[in-house]
């Protein structure tokens, strides 16, 4: 996690743009990403950027 000085700099959007340029020039035409349910700051970056819910995921741990 950055130090709380280097937060809201665009860091997570820049590494994001540059992520899904380098898929794009390989050919990828969709990108997928999970997060937490609980990371409602994540879950609002990633909405900014357009994402959208596809499905909940959940683990299964054996009893």
């Amino acid at each position: 996690m950055l130090p709380k000085n280097q937060r809201r700099r665009g860091y997570a959007t820049q590494l994001m743009a540059a992520m899904t340029d380098w898929g794009r020039n390989r050919g990828a035409t969709k990108v997928y990403l999970q997060v937490e349910t609980a990371n409602q700051p994540g879950i609002n970056f990633y909405n900014k950027l357009g994402f959208t819910e596809a499905y909940q995921y959940f683990y299964r741990i054996k009893s």
